[in-house]
């Protein structure tokens, strides 16, 4: 079976990303002249480019969401912020460490209960609060069960945040084809029709310029999405005049850049009862942590 590390393409170049070490800040500057300047490495993206040729990754209700590439400021810890072309990975990686970024940090937010707070700081500061989407959902007759109940329960649950581990990492080559303004991408997607779309939408593209090639992949349980890093690999192949870029997730990458988490969720259940063990009731209250 050729998995997506298998595969090589002429002329293949390969990325490393700059990730946030601040859960919030402000991103002052970017410097990356001395990585362009090392030997070996043929292009350096960061926000300015991601302004330039990319839309915002919106979520629901439209309007929330960021680049691929951090802009005005980082919103999670592991935020990318930079990438490097290079002609292996750890001439990448030792460019990385050129990269001069100058952060001023903010109040982080990290617990969803806190964040729903009207006191709270808004990670998107344009909205002014951290409530990304609220619904009530109602079946029957619910306050007068709780009014006629001859006994009401009510308990606290948490399900915790977790991270899918498959044996495979996320990975993806990106090709820029600069005449036809079109993109192909290998890569060990898990939904590729959605992600076709969203590429298309974020990286200011007709459907039909975009190609996604999913190869055979070790196992996706939920976090083989992988956008940011087939963004950013797209850029930087459009910026080295359409080369191909490969860029496998590492582990530490793959748990910390924010596509393998999910849930850490948060319950508050009541039952209404009769005495005579009839449950006619039921109230939960859901505060899910959408992260940044």
């Amino acid at each position: 079976t050729r998995f997506i590390d298998d595969l090589s393409l002429p002329g293949m170049l390969h990325c490393a990303i700059l990730r946030s070490p601040h859960a919030h800040a402000r991103v002052v500057s970017v410097d990356a002249s001395d990585a362009l300047s090392l030997p070996g490495v043929a292009a350096v993206v960061s926000g300015e480019d991601a302004l330039r040729w990319t839309e915002r990754a919106l979520t629901v209700p439209a309007g929330w969401g960021t680049h691929c590439l951090a802009t005005d400021r980082v919103r999670f810890a592991g935020e990318p912020v930079a990438a490097v072309a290079a002609t292996s990975r750890a001439l990448a990686e030792d460019a990385l460490e050129r990269i001069r970024v100058e952060y001023a940090p903010l109040p982080a937010v990290v617990d969803a209960r806190q964040a729903e707070r009207p006191e709270s700081t808004p990670i998107f500061e344009e909205h002014g609060h951290n409530i990304v989407f609220q619904r009530v959902f109602c079946w029957g007759d619910v306050e007068g069960a709780f009014r006629d109940a001859d006994r009401v329960v009510e308990r606290s649950f948490r399900w915790h945040r977790l991270g899918a581990n498959p044996m495979e990492t996320f990975g993806v080559i990106s090709q820029w084809d600069p005449v036809e303004g079109s993109l192909t991408c290998h890569g060990s997607f898990q939904s590729q029709s959605q992600m076709a779309l969203g590429r298309a939408a974020s990286l200011r593209l007709p459907s039909h310029k975009v190609r996604l090639i999913s190869q055979p992949h070790g196992g996706s349980f939920g976090g083989k999405g992988g956008s940011r890093g087939t963004d950013i690999s797209a850029l930087l192949s459009r910026k080295a005049g359409g080369r191909p870029v490969k860029w496998i997730e590492d582990r530490i990458e793959y748990m910390s850049g924010g596509a393998s988490q999910s849930w850490d969720r948060h319950y508050t259940a009541s039952l209404a009862l009769l005495r005579d063990g009839t449950v006619t009731g039921l109230r939960v209250r859901l505060v899910d942590d959408l992260g940044a």
